[in-house]
Formats: structure tokens, sequence, C-alpha cells
């Protein structure tokens, strides 16, 4: 099961760390710690596959670079940008996640101030859980629907 595939650390302020157990390793010449947001419901599916989908869509892409969008360390805030936030359990928690990578830079390119790599060398390292009422919500959040 996918789910069996996280560990759990809790950290303050609604929010926890669940490593990867048994990620992919990389044995690239460049690798890096980076970081990629997404929507809550596409958690399950990037543990399920291991892996991420490139994004490939003409106008979601920078310089039409198709790959896995990401930030670096410098930058890891930035990837909240692309959190959205769901209301996944219908409890009145939003719930939203940022991953946690290895990537092999060698591989990638730069487009802006993100990493673009392709999905075969990135290994998922954590998933950051954040919880959040409604009216915890504030600018700096990202979208919710």
């Amino acid at each position: 099961m996918a789910w069996g595939k996280l560990g759990r650390k809790k950290l303050p302020e609604g929010r926890w760390r669940l490593p990867i157990k048994c990620p992919r390793s990389l044995s690239g010449k460049d690798v890096q710690l980076a970081w990629h947001g997404t929507r809550f419901s596409c958690l399950y599916s990037a543990l399920w596959d291991e892996e991420l989908l490139e994004s490939t869509t003409p106008g979601h892409m920078k310089e039409t670079l198709a790959g896995v969008y990401c930030h670096g360390p410098r930058t890891r805030h930035k990837a909240m940008n692309y959190v959205i936030f769901q209301d996944v359990f219908s409890t009145g928690t939003w719930w939203g996640v940022k991953l946690e990578l290895l990537v092999d830079r060698a591989r990638g390119k730069t487009a802006g101030d993100q990493r673009v790599q392709p999905a075969d060398s990135i290994s998922l390292q954590a998933a950051w859980l954040c919880g959040l009422r409604h009216e915890e919500m504030q600018d700096g959040y990202s979208w919710f629907v």
C-alpha cells in the first residue's frame, strides 16, 4: 500500500514531515536537495508510482521545458506557491503537501529560479504535510480548493 511507504515526525504548527521509507537511490554526480509543491490528492499517486509526473502541457512550462519543476534549498519557500490546500476528509481541516526531493542536477536544467528535472532523476525523500482550519489560512499560504 502506498501509505505504508511513509514514516512520521510531528513538527510545530500543525505540520508533519513524513520520510519516505526506502527511497529510490540516485548515483548521479551532482545530487542535491530540492522541493516540489503539489496538490494533496497527488501524494498517493506519487507514492504508488514512486515518481512524479513531468509537466508536458504547453502554457504550464517555462521556456517549453518538459519535466518536474522544483526549487533548490535557497528558494525552497517558493515551492509553497504550488501547494494547493484541499479539505480532503471533509472535516474542515485543509491539507497541503510539499515534497522533499533529491535530484541529479547533472541531468536537469534551469528555468528562471526553478529546476526542471526528468522524472527518473528524482528520488522522493519526504512529504511535508500542513493541516490548517480555514480561519488559520493567511496570506502567504497558497491556493485552496
